[in-house]
């Protein structure tokens, strides 16, 4: 018995031993688990945030990262996970970030970011902090720079006789549009009507705010969740105006980027994206890209940044906010992210350095990129304004303003119309 008692105790002490173990693996394994409920972002980010997944939780045991994808209704549906207390503790969207933001519903991300010793002036790009910050609070994280911006058929400008727009630094200007306007107009084939116009541009409410910025001015009196509508002011007028005037010299038309690409619809179109590149392989002219042209008062054009952001309702925040930086604030994720989908990244190191991790890319391409990504850094860039009544007020505006530049309604008119409209809507927010 003695025999047999004092076999026992060993045996018992390796199992308790063995359970311990057991208890505290699981404990290990189940430390944290974000959960990141992500938007319709076409397939290749996916395949971004799934590759990169694997890398932090390889770097960090016993954090899981659940990538959840919620194609359609996005906001609705992350709203309803959180008011049915389901996990969301990371979201990609812009318009959820509009929304999250003006609800006040979104974490702040400031103690997190100082703790890890990131830098605001070292690590968010100055256009992007009137749209991220409020009230000293950090409440996103751009993850790229999306930006409309110039690009122009060089090769055209050379059978043209015109000097490329790249060699003309300050000089590329609203008075350059309007001395150049009518060389870069051709009439081919002698109908009376222009085969290649000057310039094109989208004459959406959220395209032309670039003139109005180049006038001194904006359109809203802030960049997120604005109040006032200021339709009624000068640098408004200046800059829709001068939209007008190309339309009424005869040198500008509405822009359709695959007809600028594919058949010379225009010598300049104003509003192009990374994205647009894909144009590019099916025609032998050769385009640049260049910043948005210098206006009365300044140059620089709008920046959209797809901000990763943490809802207030997360109980993994230190979490939430440490996979965001490793996708954001991280130079090996960012210029994967570029090399899978094809997006600018908007970290300013990494934006900064692009040029030495592209050796294998095409050398037109190469070139391309490194021009949109100039012009979206230009240092008169400005954030796209962050309302809920984006769709309402586009609404109002953009078949409006279409009457203007076709010479149907007056600007003055028009002005006088839409302000009223404009201001009705986002009165509608704070009063709601």
């Amino acid at each position: 018995m003695t025999g047999r008692g004092g076999n026992a105790v060993p045996v018992f002490c390796v199992l308790a031993i063995l359970l311990s173990l057991m208890m505290s693996w699981t404990a290990l394994a189940t430390q944290a688990k974000v959960v990141h409920v992500v938007a319709d972002h076409a397939e290749p980010f996916l395949d971004f945030l799934n590759e990169r997944k694997a890398v932090f939780e390889a770097e960090n045991p016993g954090v899981e990262v659940e990538i959840l994808y919620q194609p359609a209704d996005y906001v609705t549906k992350v709203q309803l996970m959180i008011a049915g207390g389901i996990a969301v503790d990371v979201m990609d969207s812009t318009h959820s970030f509009m929304v999250f933001s003006f609800h006040d519903s979104l974490a702040d991300l400031m103690p997190y970011f100082r703790a890890a010793k990131y830098n605001l002036d070292r690590d968010i790009l100055p256009f992007a902090k009137p749209v991220m910050m409020m009230d000293g609070r950090l409440l996103g994280i751009p993850s790229q720079v999306y930006a409309p911006v110039p690009a122009y058929n060089r090769s055209y400008f050379e059978e043209a006789g015109v000097a490329p727009l790249r060699s003309l630094g300050n000089e590329w200007s609203w008075d350059w549009l309007r001395a150049n306007g009518a060389r870069l107009t051709k009439d081919v084939d002698g109908d009376g009507v222009a085969d290649t116009y000057a310039v094109g541009f989208a004459s959406a409410i959220t395209r032309v705010s670039t003139v109005v910025h180049q006038a001194g001015g904006s359109m809203f009196d802030s960049y997120i969740h604005p109040r006032k509508a200021l339709m009624l002011t000068e640098p408004v007028r200046t800059g829709l105006g001068f939209f007008a005037e190309l339309f009424e010299r005869g040198v500008a038309t509405l822009q359709n980027t695959g007809n600028f690409f594919g058949q010379r619809q225009s010598a300049i179109a104003l509003h192009v994206g990374a994205s647009d590149l894909r144009f590019t392989e099916n025609t032998a002219d050769e385009f640049e890209f260049v910043a948005h042209p210098r206006g009365p008062a300044r140059a620089g054009g709008m920046i959209y940044f797809g901000p990763f952001h943490v809802p207030a309702a997360s109980t993994q925040q230190e979490w939430a906010f440490r996979w965001i930086a490793f996708l954001a604030l991280n130079e090996e994720s960012q210029i994967r992210m570029m090399q899978v989908t094809g997006r600018i990244p908007g970290h300013p190191t990494t934006l900064r350095r692009l040029d030495g991790q592209m050796g294998t890319y095409d050398p037109y391409m190469r070139s391309c990129i490194l021009q949109i990504r100039d012009a979206c850094t230009h240092a008169d860039s400005y954030p796209h304004t962050l309302t809920e009544a984006e769709g309402a007020i586009g609404r109002v505006f953009n078949t409006a303003y279409n009457n203007v530049l076709r010479g149907v309604t007056p600007l003055e008119n028009f002005l006088e119309t839409v302000q009223p409209l404009m201001q009705a809507e986002l009165d509608k927010l704070f009063t709601e």
